[in-house]
């Protein structure tokens, strides 16, 4: 543990061990109730504060001797030279490749699913289809930071993923986009003394939030920035609206966007026509608190941005908009 950082001691049972400078290999035995339905091994690793590699992980029946079969799935979250997770990408665009820019928060970059299942790279085959009869292919970079708002999402472009050759930037939008952590604490939304790396607590205060209430006109004011910043360098943006759920923060959020860019200025797209026809459960990562999108949620969300299936006329006709803007 580190001085200041939380542990899991509201889920039950937890072990704290110190972190220190050197490499050092670390042992624990954790023991579920015979009854326990929903064991799980959850890991808080100070934050970001320390690299870790974990190996040899076994489950063991509680009335035998001998391990258990593994159902294996883990994710790794491993960022290139420029700090972000996506591949060593040089600044310059390869010739005859039309590279997208995929800027948001941990949607964007993939919280809980390998950054192949992400969307930023599920949509590169299905636009090289629309791609391949110009002799071009798709190259689409992910540029996501976790707990980023619009604002932050804004200065990421214009100070560091423009430095990259694009054509096209993706600007993924969830319903608490209004608001950096930071303007949240100073709200009193987060108490210091429970969500010092407090998972659990730091997504029941984030459920109790009201983003509703502070507005999304601040959102705006900051796409009008970064879609001015985009066509300085040559390049378009596009808006998706990542909506998930159909609490009141998200009917606002795609309202009061949709609302200000009617005029298709900057276009719109809102995968709510897509993601609410399968229930919330079955988008969610696997993770029961934590709402960010499954494998099948970003399945979806590529195949809406990338206009690979049928849609609704309003999903056809911005979509239609962004393959035109790749054609281009």
């Amino acid at each position: 543990c580190v001085e200041g950082i939380g542990t899991f001691e509201s889920l039950g049972f937890s072990m704290s061990m110190d972190l220190k400078p050197q490499w050092g290999c670390f042992g624990g035995v954790f023991t579920a109730s015979k009854d326990s339905t929903h064991a799980q091994l959850v890991v808080n690793v100070a934050g970001d504060l320390a690299p870790v590699e974990f190996t040899e992980v076994s489950f063991f029946n509680l009335e035998g001797d001998q391990p258990r079969p593994l159902r294996r799935y883990s994710v790794e979250y491993v960022t290139n030279s420029q700090g972000y997770r996506e591949r060593e990408i040089p600044f310059s665009k390869p010739a005859n490749v039309v590279r997208i820019l995929c800027m948001g928060d941990s949607f964007t970059f993939g919280q809980g699913v390998r950054p192949e299942d992400a969307f930023s790279r599920r949509i590169e085959p299905l636009l090289d289809e629309h791609l391949k009869a110009s002799g071009r292919s798709a190259q689409s970079l992910n540029f996501g930071v976790c707990g980023y708002c619009t604002r932050q999402e804004r200065c990421c472009y214009e100070l560091d993923a423009s430095k990259y050759e694009h054509d096209l930037v993706l600007l993924t939008m969830v319903s608490n986009d209004s608001l950096s952590y930071q303007e949240e604490v100073k709200l009193g939304w987060h108490d210091p003394d429970k969500n010092k790396g407090g998972l659990v607590e730091r997504l029941r205060s984030q459920m109790d939030s009201r983003y509703g209430d502070v507005g999304y006109h601040g959102c705006v004011e900051e796409i009008r920035k970064l879609d001015a910043a985009c066509r300085k360098r040559n390049a378009r943006l596009v808006v998706v609206v990542f909506q998930t759920g159909s609490a009141v923060e998200w009917r606002l959020l795609a309202k009061t966007v949709g609302d200000a860019f009617a005029d298709g200025s900057t276009p719109v797209l809102n995968l709510a026509d897509r993601l609410l026809k399968i229930p919330f459960e079955a988008q969610q990562v696997h993770y029961p608190l934590d709402g960010h999108p499954n494998e099948t949620a970003h399945e979806l969300a590529a195949r809406a941005i990338a206009r690979s299936e049928e849609h609704t006329s309003e999903l056809q006709s911005h979509s239609d908009l962004v393959c035109r803007l790749l054609l281009e």
